[in-house]
């Protein structure tokens, strides 16, 4: 082995390894949501994997704290997605027992509407009866308990292993190089990489770039895929009209897609802005994001003119509860994302 080695769940959760000086790492980013890790699960997965490892009863985790958020619990966030799943698959199963004709039929016009009404990562056809995945949704309440829950702040992580029989040593351990050790190229705008990127993809007669071009494309399309999709789809003529705003951008690429519906787009266009699961907005804020977004995709009322964006249109997207905390000691009338729904209204 090297002196020092990374594995993901690929080896840790099956592979035996020999170092009797082997020592055990867990590493979780918050802004990865693959390495927050469940305690109960995986955790216990890792610890000894090295056999003979005379460490094998420690291991140390380095990690992040994600941003605390007390409006929504996982209990909340359970609660609602079971009923939500209850009352979708009581739908569903009245669609399915219609005599073929009718249930063939109705599904072919959901369809031919393209999917309107059905969020398409959770219920799809099969066999010409609508089915949805469970296992998804239970992924998405695992998710959350981890995700939002877990790594909030280093109690609750604390907590966590103590409840799984973990004995905890140096419990004030706090990690500093977490910003020292991003990457640099992090900090580069979209708009220098977007441009750079330009110059290694088109023809430049005599101009002379260092370095290995291939590796230098491949290392910006591996690192900021972004920048590849937008120049294949978008062109560098229409990036540069939107001043390389990668909110413009990333909802441009949303539009010009044709096999999902408006609401689907909405949908994408919101989680871009950050909207997911648990997440606390002020109203102000909801109503520009919605406006910038039906303005981008050009939906208009009856009358012609962009429609008209309100807070409570989140309603038709996702399941919500009013909230009202206190913002730099004012108390601002928020909306609270519980979770996406199943079905579009």
């Amino acid at each position: 082995m090297k002196r020092i080695n990374f594995y993901t769940s690929t080896c840790f959760e099956g592979c035996d390894l020999y170092d009797e000086n082997g020592k055990v790492y867990i590493v979780s980013d918050r802004k990865k949501s693959h390495t927050l890790l469940d305690i109960s699960t995986l955790g216990i997965q890792i610890c000894g994997r090295i056999r003979d490892s005379k460490y094998k009863t420690k291991i140390g985790h380095i990690f992040t704290e994600t941003r605390y958020n007390k409006f929504l619990s996982y209990k909340e966030f359970k609660e609602s997605t079971q009923k939500q799943l209850s009352e979708t698959k009581d739908w569903l199963n009245a669609v399915n027992q219609m005599d073929d004709k009718n249930r063939k039929k109705t599904i072919n016009l959901i369809e031919h509407n393209n999917k309107s009404g059905l969020n398409e990562m959770y219920i799809h056809n099969e066999n010409d009866r609508l089915e949805i995945d469970e296992n998804l949704i239970n992924l998405d309440i695992v998710n959350f308990k981890i995700t939002k829950c877990l790594y909030q702040h280093r109690v609750l992580l604390q907590h966590e292993y103590l409840r799984n029989n973990f004995n905890l040593t140096d419990e004030k351990q706090v990690i500093y190089t977490d910003k020292l050790a991003e990457n640099p190229k992090s900090k580069i705008s979209f708009k220098d990489l977007f441009d750079e990127y330009a110059i290694l993809r088109e023809e430049r007669g005599n101009q002379f770039i260092f370095g290995n071009e291939n590796d230098r494309t491949s290392l910006i399309e591996q690192e900021r895929p972004l920048v590849k999709e937008a120049y294949n789809k978008l062109g560098v003529k229409k990036v540069k009209e939107m001043n390389y705003y990668v909110g413009n951008i990333k909802r441009a690429l949303i539009n010009i897609q044709t096999d999902i519906s408006i609401d689907a787009k909405i949908v994408k266009c919101l989680k871009e802005n950050g909207f997911s699961d648990g997440i606390t907005i002020p109203v102000k804020n909801i109503k520009n994001i919605l406006k910038n977004i039906y303005t981008s995709l050009g939906l208009r009322n009856s009358y012609g003119k962009i429609k008209t964006a309100k807070a409570t249109d989140l309603e038709n997207w996702f399941k919500i509860k009013r909230t009202s905390p206190k913002i730099k000691e004012k108390t601002t009338d928020c909306i609270t994302i519980i979770r996406c729904k199943f079905m579009y209204v």
